[in-house]
């Protein structure tokens, strides 16, 4: 990958915006860690989110999924108190800022347990036999800590509903280290995102949600995002050109991402990949400097969980739950752009009672 040539903080904003906050004593108050990364040549995918447990100052919540080649995924649930100023942490799992806004180390050296895509497409994650586990990445920012809520940011208003968070920060991101599990290990270099948030939050008023992200091999960097959020919908983005220019605001204009699909039960299949209008799917976007664009993405493998309001997550896909809980799948995804190949991330969102299983 070329160096990197951009904006870092395009709102010039503090940096310690990035590290740990200090709990404030309001309802569903919270603060979330997430972290994605894909090797396509490795077929290796990873998706950690912390949470702090609510009304529990300085506890952590953590969910991680490995996504291995052959249908393979190792999971696990951690809680613990090992968070410093500087990242959260669950014992043995830790993230620390090397420098916020722009590096943080994440790392494990514990079990996992071994189950399959599929598993966790058809319920929940089922107590398995553990698989030692270690890992260490570093990551590398690929594009600014673009913020939803700050000037500029390109999602509507409405869509910054103080309900999800105060403030909500996105960055496109390289991934390096290495990763270790039973008898096997390998080195890692991939590309994904990752994003923070801190306020009162519950997801009881997120409807659904896309998230599209990739990483081209010159450093141009792309997130797309829509969402319908207690009823309101919109899109965004930002397009890093990495030419030393600011970050170019887009919007979606036609495809999967458009709020207001799959909004009728059973509308949408349960997993990614049987369903061919997201197997392969196309989205069209427009900006004041790319004009009107199309991308096309297909989805190599998926990791889920089941978010359960306020903000508690479940390994894998729950039975139909009463209080609006909605299923993730964070997929690893090979991009074509005008003939050019990147590889990146797509996170889907729905609530259980759109799916069709």
């Amino acid at each position: 990958m070329s160096e990197s040539k951009f904006t870092l903080n395009p709102y010039d904003l503090d940096p310690n915006e990035d590290l740990v906050h200090t709990p404030v004593d309001v309802e569903n108050w919270t603060e979330g860690f997430f972290f994605f990364g894909h090797d396509g040549a490795r077929g290796i995918s990873f998706v950690i989110h912390f949470a702090m447990v609510i009304g529990a100052p300085g506890l952590w919540q953590a969910s991680v999924e490995v996504g291995l080649p052959n249908d393979q995924v190792l999971v696990t649930h951690t809680r613990g108190r090992s968070a410093t100023k500087t990242g959260p942490g669950t014992g043995p799992l830790q993230v620390t800022s090397i420098e916020p806004m722009r590096s943080w180390r994440i790392e494990f050296d514990g079990a996992l347990e071994l189950t399959t895509r599929t598993a966790l497409l058809e319920g929940l994650h089922q107590p398995g036999q553990p698989v030692p586990v270690r890992f260490e990445f570093t990551t590398t920012a690929a594009g600014p800590f673009w913020s939803t809520t700050a000037g500029g940011a390109s999602l509507a208003k409405e869509v910054t509903d103080p309900r999800l968070a105060r403030e909500f920060y996105i960055q496109s991101t390289r991934y390096d280290g290495h990763l270790a599990w039973g008898d096997q290990e390998t080195d890692f270099n991939g590309v994904g995102i990752r994003d923070r948030s801190y306020g009162s939050r519950t997801h009881a008023v997120l409807e659904t949600a896309t998230w599209v992200n990739c990483i081209f091999d010159d450093g141009r960097a792309l997130m797309l995002m829509a969402a319908r959020i207690a009823g309101n919908s919109s899109t965004g983005g930002y397009f890093v050109h990495n030419d030393g220019t600011d970050f170019e605001p887009l919007v979606v204009t036609e495809g999967m991402l458009m709020p207001g699909d799959a909004s009728e039960p059973g509308s949408i299949d349960v997993d990614p990949m049987a369903d061919p209008e997201w197997k392969t799917f196309r989205v069209r976007f427009q900006g004041p400097r790319s004009g009107e664009q199309e991308i096309v993405g297909e989805v190599l493998h998926s990791l889920t969980t089941t978010y359960v309001p306020p903000i508690d997550e479940l390994l894998g896909t729950a039975p139909e739950w009463p209080d609006r809980a909605l299923q993730s799948n964070e997929c690893p995804v090979r991009y074509t752009m005008n003939g050019e190949v990147a590889a990146g991330h797509l996170e889907r969102i729905n609530q259980l009672r759109h799916l069709r299983r």
